[in-house]
């Protein structure tokens, strides 16, 4: 065991003695946001330079099967041009090929308001192989544990188990001795990736994000209903939790409270809060009985 796995280990068993949690860590989101366009070259190169020890991406997959790193089932037209610089209209990835993304299609060449000091760098699609290709160049010490959010959206996207077998099979293939933990906010998600796991003599972790908010459509009704419900105890982050069979929880800070934080973490391996972006965020959050926080920027 190395040195850092050891300090890390040593912490859990603390925590666990102490009965209690201490947000200490930070997982990159999206590769550290705040920094440069989220899930892009950039973000992959320059999180392994920081050094940070956790980074998150999100993946979905393309018509031809291509996991590729995006945080939504299309290309966001906020943050995305064509290669004619002209605005991006419809553009599912479930109906692309990634040729065609790749050659017709930029993003994070356009300032994203929601990080003002971000650099502003015009980057290709990333295919999770670049990803996997970067971390195999890492001294195998200094590699950051990688979590690898899972989007499925019925009709929108891949079924799990094609995620799952498209994902694990290359990260299987590659020098890679760790597998990434798996995010996702559907349980048919988690069981998808824990069995394919299973299949090719391998273990995942898995985290559940909790509460499951409308999808990129934005049906604000549907987010009020989730929110009233989980106010009165209809939805309930424990039941959920244990009912995914997942390891750790993500809470979603819009929605849950400290109270379900401190409930969840009686129970999950790990839980942690975000994604969050601003610094006073940040400051309200570590607050938390949470292990991690989510966060653009990760520095501490």
């Amino acid at each position: 065991m190395t040195t850092r796995l050891a300090l890390v280990a040593a912490s859990t068993l603390l925590v666990g003695a102490l009965g209690c949690r201490r947000t200490s860590g930070r997982v990159a989101h999206r590769g550290g946001a705040a920094h440069w366009p989220e899930n892009s070259h950039t973000a992959i190169e320059g999180s392994l330079e920081k050094g940070w020890p956790v980074v998150g991406f999100d993946v979905f997959l393309t018509q031809d099967r291509v996991p590729v790193l995006n945080a939504e089932p299309f290309l966001d037209p906020a943050l995305c041009r064509t290669i004619g610089d002209r605005p991006v209209d419809e553009v599912w990835l479930l109906q692309t090929t990634f040729d065609t993304l790749f050659a017709g299609y930029r993003c994070g060449g356009v300032e994203d308001p929601r990080f003002p000091d971000a650099k502003v760098v015009e980057d290709s699609l990333v295919p999770l192989d670049d990803l996997i290709t970067a971390l195999e160049a890492v001294d195998p010490d200094d590699r950051p544990e990688v979590h690898l959010t899972a989007g499925f959206f019925p009709n929108v996207s891949h079924d799990p188990e094609v995620y799952a077998a498209e994902v694990l099979g290359r990260w299987t293939l590659s020098d890679l001795d760790t597998p990434p933990v798996i995010v996702a906010d559907l349980p048919v998600t988690l069981d998808a990736f824990r069995q394919d796991a299973h299949e090719r003599g391998i273990s995942v972790r898995t985290t559940l994000v909790w509460p499951r908010l409308p999808d990129a459509g934005g049906e604000g009704a549907a987010a009020l209903v989730q929110a009233l419900g989980t106010a009165n105890g209809v939805v309930d982050p424990v039941r959920a939790f244990e009912d995914s069979g997942a390891d750790g929880m993500r809470l979603i800070p819009a929605v849950a409270t400290r109270t379900d934080a401190r409930r969840v973490a009686a129970v999950a391996d790990y839980v942690e809060v975000g994604p969050v972006h601003r610094p006073a965020e940040v400051k309200a959050f570590s607050a938390w009985p949470v292990d991690a926080l989510v966060a653009s920027d990760p520095t501490p």
